[in-house]
């Protein structure tokens, strides 16, 4: 498994999820048969799995779709924790090369 991380930004102004995938092009970093999860935000790129709507009566949607909420949840947890740091939810007020590393 490969977990991909790309930082995009800052953008100004507020954007669609999928505009600022788009804008960053990180499909570019997936090979052919590679796919990002993405909630129902991300739905028009080629490579991003979305839940399926609807009233689901395949067995094979509604298990993709349970596995997402999963995964989903796991990232929803982390980003609340994230937002626990001030550090990270102050915007950089200087040049980067004025921070130390």
């Amino acid at each position: 498994m490969l977990i991909l991380v790309q930082l995009f930004g800052p953008s100004p102004g507020s954007y669609a999820d999928v505009t600022i995938a788009r804008l960053s092009n990180i499909e570019r970093f997936l090979q052919p048969m590679e796919v990002i999860l993405g909630d129902s935000g991300y739905q028009g790129l080629k490579q991003v799995g979305c839940p399926f709507k609807g009233n689901i009566n395949d067995p094979r949607q509604a298990g993709f779709n349970l596995a997402l909420d999963r995964r989903k949840a796991i990232v929803e947890n982390v980003n609340a924790r994230l937002k626990a740091f001030a550090a990270l939810r102050t915007p950089w007020r200087h040049d980067i090369g004025k921070h130390r590393t």
